[in-house]
This record gives C-alpha cells, sequence and structure tokens, in this order.
C-alpha cells in the first residue's frame, strides 16, 4: 500500500483536509488503498528537521510539504523521495529549485510569490486612505527577505510606508502589534507561516485590516468579502438563541430578538423584557465597507403572552460600532408535568458583540 507523508510547520488545517479529499476523489480510500501520514511542527521550525527525517524512516513513498521551512527540511532529510512543496514563495531564491521551468532534483510543486504584492493591493483597494502598512515577517523563514524585498518594491509604487516586524512565534506578537499601533499602522500583512489565529484577533481588537495568503486566514476573520461575511452572520442562527440575523427591509441584515417567534415571545415576556433593540446592517461592496446602525425601541405586551408583543422602534440611530450592553436574562418554570420541582430551565444571552 502506497505511503504518503505530509509536513506541515503550523496548523495543518485545512490544507491537510484538502489532500485526503484530492486523494478521494483520485480514488483512493484511506486506510485500504493509500495509508496518509501527517506530521506538524506546530508552529516550532527547529522541529521540522527531526519530522522530514522521521517521515524518511518509515518509510513514506513522498512527501507533500507546506511553506519554505517544510520543503527545505524535507529536501535535507531525503535526495531521492519525490517532494511536493505547495505554498511556496520564492522556491528559486530559496534555493530549492534550479528553475521555475527545469526545477531539478526531487522538487516540484506550485508557488505563491506574487500573494505578497497583491495583498498590498487588496489593502489599498479596500482602504484607499492606507499609507502604512506593517508587515508581520517570519525569523525563521528563509523566505523572508525576498517576500520583503518584493512588498517594498510594490509599496514604493503605491506610495504606502512599510514598517517590517520580525517575529518567530505568537509569544512575539503582542509586542509586535504594540509597535503597529505606536507607527500608526492601517494595515498589517502576516506572513503565512506563521501562526494565524492570534494574529487575525490581535488585528480584530486594534481594528487593523489583516492579510495574508491563506485562504484559511480569511475564514478564520482575516480580510472577508461580502459574500463570506453574510454567510458567516447568517451561520449564527440557532433555534437555541433567542435573537436571528435576517434579511431585511432598508438594510442588508437585521439582528433582532425573536419578537414574532411563538417559541419565544412568551420566554421574553416572562423574563420583563421591555426595551427592543436591533442591528442593521449594510454592505458597501464597491468601497468594501459594513455600516452598522443600532435602533432602539420599546416592546409593548398590553396584549398578553399568548401573541406577539408590539415593538415600537425609534428613528434615531447610532452610527458606526456602539457598544450594547449585554442583556441576560432567565425564566423559570416547573421542571416536570406534574408541576413539582421548580428551578431554572431555560437561559438565554443576547451579546450583539458577538456579532459586531
Amino acid at each position: 500500500m502506497p505511503r504518503i507523508g505530509a509536513l506541515f510547520l503550523g496548523n495543518p488545517e485545512p490544507a491537510w483536509q484538502m489532500i485526503r479529499n484530492g486523494m478521494r476523489a483520485l480514488g483512493y480510500v484511506e486506510g485500504k488503498t493509500v495509508r496518509l501520514e501527517l506530521r506538524s511542527a506546530e508552529g516550532q521550525i527547529d522541529r521540522l528537521p527531526g519530522l522530514a527525517a522521521e517521515l524518511v524512516r518509515l518509510p513514506v513513498d513522498l512527501i507533500v510539504a507546506l511553506q519554505t521551512p517544510a520543503v527545505q527540511a524535507a529536501k535535507q532529510a531525503t535526495r531521492d523521495l519525490p517532494i511536493i512543496m505547495a505554498g511556496v514563495g520564492d522556491p528559486v531564491g530559496t534555493g530549492l529549485i534550479d528553475s521555475l521551468a527545469h526545477p531539478g532534483g526531487n522538487i516540484t510543486g506550485t508557488t505563491t510569490l506574487a500573494l505578497s504584492a497583491k495583498g498590498l493591493e487588496l489593502i489599498r483597494e479596500i482602504l484607499p486612505e492606507a499609507k502604512r502598512v506593517a508587515v508581520l515577517g517570519n525569523a525563521g523563514d528563509p523566505f523572508t527577505p525576498t517576500l520583503l524585498d518584493n512588498i517594498g518594491r510594490g509599496a514604493s509604487a503605491l506610495g504606502i510606508g512599510i514598517q517590517s516586524l520580525m517575529v518567530r512565534d505568537a509569544a512575539d506578537y503582542d509586542a509586535a502589534f504594540a509597535s503597529m499601533l505606536n507607527e500608526r499602522a492601517d494595515a498589517v500583512i502576516v506572513q503565512p507561516s506563521l501562526p494565524r489565529t492570534r494574529a487575525i484577533e490581535l488585528a480584530q481588537k486594534h481594528r487593523l485590516l489583516s492579510f495574508s495568503g491563506q485562504r484559511a486566514f480569511t475564514d478564520e476573520g482575516g480580510l472577508v468579502s461580502r459574500q463570506q461575511l453574510v454567510q458567516r452572520l447568517l451561520a449564527l442562527n440557532d433555534p437555541a438563541r433567542p435573537w436571528i440575523v435576517r434579511p431585511g427591509p432598508e438594510a442588508d441584515l437585521l439582528v433582532e430578538w425573536k419578537y414574532a417567534d411563538a417559541s419565544w415571545w412568551g420566554v421574553l415576556g416572562k423574563a420583563g423584557m421591555k426595551r427592543a433593540y436591533r442591528l442593521r446592517l449594510y454592505f458597501d461592496e464597491a468601497r468594501h465597507q459594513c455600516g452598522a446602525l443600532d435602533e432602539f425601541g420599546q416592546i409593548d405586551w398590553s396584549a398578553g403572552l399568548l401573541s406577539a408583543p408590539r415593538v415600537h422602534f425609534s428613528h434615531s440611530f447610532f452610527r458606526g460600532i456602539q457598544l450594547v450592553k449585554m442583556e441576560r436574562g432567565v425564566a423559570y418554570g416547573f421542571k416536570t408535568p406534574t408541576g413539582s420541582g421548580a428551578g431554572k430551565v431555560l437561559a438565554y444571552t443576547f451579546d450583539i458583540a458577538e456579532v459586531k
């Protein structure tokens, strides 16, 4: 049975799943007609050589390696086994292959050199007023000098200033982002070989536009398209939640309590809710911007709890990101059909900050 090794510097998803799906599409059945061996350094570059050597010793029939450090480790581990590279920025400049037309040796695959310049173009398109962009570079990645040089040339053509910050792992991110804020960066480009989750969290926290060459970066909350954003917001809907995200009149999306849902209005009424709130979301695809309007009103329960309440919203809106106090409530009832044993049967939370 053929055995395929996969070597990753960081989180292997979703690339690992793509490999498995691709093999399945070709008719291979994992565990029956092919064996897949995954090795991840979990963001620690120093572990890659040992993991590559481990795959060679198994042995595997070929190695799939993602990003320059992993490909470099695989190349050092074997000159005989085929190596398929992916997500590599400059395989020629980093000495992995002889040339794109004639790679030579035992390595083939794809390159993503153009993505670094494309990131600047996207930032300028989405944020025309951007004047300074920070670049979070991986100090242990051989491709980093080429990446910074490529970004620097693109920045000069666009009239954008660059702040280069070298880090080794997520532990260095807090200091790096503090430096970005001090230098008034408008956006940040994160090198794909760096851990992405913490970078996305900090970029969102400090309201910095963020970009990386990975699809997963966008999926986890980086730069997103209008369609992806709408789908992500609609995916928040859950029968167990007392609020809903839906298309609405005079807005692209509305976020509001389930006032019209028979399974919820009794709960809301028993909790004594009198203040109404909803959020209107507008997406300007031409300007790549999202606007939010907060709307407040009153809930009228005069008809009782057996029918939907009347909700009256005012016409005064708060523009931009309005900090809304989280409201919590608990409805109490009987745990058994006989009526014995009163206790908490349902708790709910409406945290609009989750949507924002």
